[in-house]
């Protein structure tokens, strides 16, 4: 490598290697520094998945800002450019954690022809701890000044929200002029593809054990530093980092690491179950290290050092007093019988004095807050709801007694309330098909959306009143004047209205020069005049593009921070999701102002980036309550064939996070929608059904949506982002070349089918006042669209029958979504087809037509179509299925004697109905220790 020009960086020299791959210095030609740069193992730069995590963890780490924190510059790809000599080393050094590649190579030979990803570093001229001690212990003062500049870092890093994971002397650098530098912080958790609690034992918190684990003697470096909890493959918080700074502190007196062993297991067993060796400690050593050391190295980490401040705090104090470091040490054992007598005697009598004083102090203090933790499972027989279209996500009421939340059993869904001193929850009647429920400010009444209409019911029970036309509320929030702020649909502004009912005003504006197509899920502030919420840029809801924003009821709006879910404010912090974490961040609800910076309060957070949605809600009271599971744009879906029957034919390719399916005309070919690894960028992918090969049809960065084929097989019609809203466009299956533009307007549209004789492309519209509308585009007669079925319900997925004669369509009408059907192009007269509700329609032949059920459950109905009037005979149940969407998860093949569908693997279940919903009181209290 050396020698080698990466980007605008040449590498002159070789510096060493570690966990996260070899490191070198380099010239940054454009900046005239020199610099540190560390070249990423193909474990990483070879996995797009780990990549992107590694990035986003990477950005985080870069804005640590301190004298004692190495800091990270950026992280750049590069092809090589050039080279010097050619790199004669074959076989990496393993010393600490840096491992082969499979076939054994080093990484250099893998460099050729590959893109090569590194971190650029800070240059840090000096010598590790672990070197230092190598020659030996440090003398007391100066082990005290380094230990209080790593707790300085850590303090520093612990109070953005970063957590070391994997600090060690080989990380302590002392720089030339005595600074401690700490290195490397953040990056065993960005290492990482995913770190779930009790998915994976020690190997996933460690990049070294990742990297060595099969080689002699390379474990040393890190398994020795390691908490118990790390060990035992246990979710990790600062108080791991406090143990690893107590395991260092305590090796640079002693010389010695504070567990070791021969193997592994020895050190790790060492970790667990045995304690330091104290007595090696050097003579003299005051009782106040001691003691601190001991907290420390706490095995229970309810019992040990809370915070790391608490420990800097105690070694600037010490070399604040230098005559503090001379003081009477701890003694290790009693000199005689008598004297420990004697002692414990006078110990009793202090500690029966001490206990009385404590009682009487204690007594006249306050009960500081206790955090408890505990899960909620959904009701027998039913799941949470969270569907993807119509979630009704928990919502803990003002004054944290009451959650509502809904529950999905079997067709039915509805809203349900659990008092918190109360063993049973309760369904709330006349919420059914309930989404987005919210409180009232005096815990009496549930704001809701259903059946196109905003809503409230009174928790003690009671009809469910109108308010207001909602098409497809996405959320609301209520002040104590009596005013209710919300999102009529998913492509409006916000708007708002009288909690007794009325005529709405809106009270935002979407700005589509930014991008914006939708501002959702408000939160009123405690002045009841400015409000939070969401603006959504993009369907899929990148959060680089997507705001937080505050409104007020007088019009005015501004953007607050880049986001891309829900927020809510709580106990002097706005809450909000970021990368899947339930984030905490001060705010001065005065001011309208952020006056901190944000740190993790719970992780795993179940949310829907496409809608902006964390499943979290918090009170003031300290109750918080969210949802854990995999988020539906991780899911992996297969591809299988089923009979009519509901018999498994065979499979498809292999997993991957599908969302929608339509089959080719001549049945050889299907489109499917399809996520980028590591990106929230959704295209469309074609399946070769036979051979089982699939390849990318569309590459715009943009989300592409719902590929409809044309009758003769040649061209896909779908909905792209690409203009900034959901316009059509079609592309050549064929003929290659680039997409083109079929019809764009203000709306947002969805095609759902394609006339037979190739003239109509059948679509959905959502315009800016959240109405939902069918229309035909003819693209005989230069492509304008023809209404079909105006109504003011929600009308959705019109797919016109193979004869062309009839188009059956989704409508809430009947306070539910049903299927319909309705003579093209005259209109006029319908028929409702479904007896329960259903999704969306697919034609097998012109006499049956598949109905899709909002839980999975397919059916069939016989149809005849023959004369003027339309006539619906049985229907009957083929099988439940597991889907990710509402889009289209299904299709049946050209002579309608099989279906492909897209089901979520079992082992994946339904993301987050799986799980049960966690509760926590007392969340505040960790509003004080970040």
């Amino acid at each position: 490598m050396i020698g080698t020009t990466l980007a605008h960086f040449k590498i002159t020299g070789k510096l060493g290697e570690g966990g996260m791959g070899e490191v070198y210095r380099a010239e940054d030609s454009k900046l005239g520094r020199e610099v540190a740069i560390k070249v990423l193992p193909e474990l990483v730069a070879g996995d797009a998945e780990r990549m992107a995590r590694f990035e986003r963890e990477a950005k985080l780490l870069a804005a640590l800002n301190h004298p004692n924190i190495g800091a990270i510059y950026s992280i750049e790809h590069a092809e090589r450019e050039g080279t010097g000599r050619a790199p004669t080393d074959t076989t990496a050094d393993v010393g600490e954690g840096l491992a082969p590649s499979r076939d054994g190579s080093s990484l250099e030979s893998q460099l050729p022809g590959h893109p090569i990803h590194f971190l650029v570093l800070e240059l840090i001229e000096g010598e590790s701890l672990a070197e230092i001690l190598a020659r030996g212990p440090l003398g007391l003062e100066k082990a005290m000044q380094v230990g209080q500049q790593v707790a300085l870092a850590l303090e520093s890093a612990h109070d953005k929200g970063v957590i070391h994971r994997d600090l060690k002397p080989a990380n302590v650098m002392l720089t030339q002029n005595g600074s401690v530098k700490v290195l490397d912080f953040g990056l065993a958790k960005a290492w990482d593809v995913e770190e779930t609690s009790g998915s994976a034992p020690l190997i996933s918190r460690s990049p070294t054990l990742t990297q060595g684990m099969t080689q002699a003697g390379v474990l040393l470096g890190t398994a020795a530093y390691m908490s118990p909890e790390q060990a035992r493959g246990k979710p990790v918080d600062k108080r791991s980092d406090i143990w690893a700074f107590g395991a260092v502190l305590l090796e640079t007196l002693t010389g010695r690491k504070a567990f070791g062993g021969d193997t592994i297991t020895d050190m790790i067993a060492a970790v667990v179950a045995r304690e330091p060796e104290w007595e090696r400690l050097p003579a003299g050593t005051p009782k106040a290290v001691t003691r601190l050391l001991r907290r420390c190295l706490e095995k229970d980490q309810e019992q040990r050092l809370r915070d790391i401040g608490d420990a800097r705090l105690e070694l600037e104090e010490m070399l604040a007093n230098p005559e503090s470091l001379h003081a009477e040490p701890e003694a290790v054992a009693a000199s005689s019988k008598t004297s420990l007598l004697w002692k414990v005697g006078v110990a009793a009598l202090a500690l029966l004095t001490m206990g009385l004083g404590f009682a009487l102090w204690r007594a006249s203090q306050p009960e500081p807050q206790q955090i408890t933790r505990a899960f909620i499972p959904a009701p027998t027989g039913g799941d949470y709801d969270l569907a993807t279209d119509y979630p009704a996500p928990v919502a803990v009421s003002p004054d944290g007694r009451t959650l509502v939340f809904g529950v999905q059993e079997e067709e039915i869904k509805s809203l349900w309330v659990r008092d918190l001193d109360d063993l049973e929850a309760r369904p709330l009647a006349g919420t059914e098909g309930a989404m987005y429920p919210f409180w009232s400010p005096d815990n009496r009444h549930i704001g809701f959306f259903a059946q196109g209409k905003l809503k409230k019911i009174e928790v003690a029970g009671g009809p469910a009143m109108s308010l207001c036309d909602a098409p497809n509320g996405k959320g609301g929030s209520w002040n104590a004047d009596g005013v209710i702020v919300f999102a009529p649909a998913h492509t409006t502004n916000l708007q708002s209205v009288s909690s007794a009912g009325g005529e709405p005003a809106d009270v935002t504006s979407v700005d589509p020069e930014k991008g914006e197509d939708s501002h959702r899920h408000p939160r009123f502030l405690p002045d009841g005049e400015h409000f939070l919420f969401a603006a959504r840029v993009g369907f899929g809801g990148s959060s680089e593009n997507s705001r937080l924003m505050i409104g007020s009821l007088s019009g005015e709006s501004r953007e607050l921070m880049p986001g891309s879910s829900n927020v809510e404010f709580a106990a002097g912090h706005l809450l909000y999701v970021y990368e899947r974490t339930l984030m905490a961040r001060p705010f001065d609800a005065s001011q309208l102002e952020l006056t901190g910076d944000a740190f993790p309060i719970a992780e795993e957070v179940w949310g829907d980036q496409g809608a902006l949605l964390g499943v979290f809600s918090a009170s003031e009271s300290g109750v918080l309550a969210y949802q854990t599971g995999t988020p539906r744009e991780d899911v992996n879906s297969q591809l299988q064939w089923f009979d009519r029957s509901g018999q498994m034919l065979g499979e498809v390719g292999t997993p991957d996070p599908y969302a929608e399916v339509s089959i080719s005309p001549d049945g050889t070919t299907a489109v499917v929608n399809k996520r980028d690894s590591g990106s929230s960028n959704r295209d469309l992918w074609l399946v070769d059904l036979e051979r089982q090969l699939k390849t990318r049809f569309t590459f715009d960065p943009a989300q592409d949506w719902i590929g409809v084929w044309s009758p003769d097989g040649a061209r896909i019609a779908f909905s792209s982002e690409r203009s900034g809203t959901g316009d059509l466009y079609v592309k050549s299956v064929t003929g290659g070349g680039e997409a083109e533009l079929l019809y764009d307007d203000d709306t947002q549209k969805y095609p759902s089918s394609w006339s037979g004789d190739g003239r109509y492309l059948f679509y959905e519209s959502w315009g800016s006042g959240g109405e939902s509308n069918l229309f035909a585009l003819d693209l005989e007669e230069g492509g304008e669209p023809m209404a079909i079925q105006a109504s003011n319900f929600s009308q959705r997925v019109p797919v016109i029958s193979p004869n062309g004669r009839w188009l059956a369509y989704s409508s809430n009408e009947s306070g539910h979504n049903e299927i319909y059907v309705t003579a093209f192009p005259e209109g006029g007269r319908k028929w409702q087809v479904s007896t329960q509700e259903t999704g969306y329609a697919r034609w097998g032949s012109d006499e049956d037509l598949f109905l899709m059920g909002p839980t999975g459950e397919l059916r069939i109905a016989e149809v005849d179509g023959s004369s003027e009037t339309f006539r619906i005979g049985p229907i009957r149940k083929i099988a439940d299925f597991r889907l990710q969407t509402l889009g289209f998860d299904f299709d049946p093949s050209p002579d309608g004697q099989r279906i492909l569908i897209s089901q979520v693997l079992e082992e994946e279940g339904q993301g987050a109905k799986m799980n049960p919903m966690t509760l926590v009181l007392g969340w505040t209290a960790d509003l004080e220790r970040p």
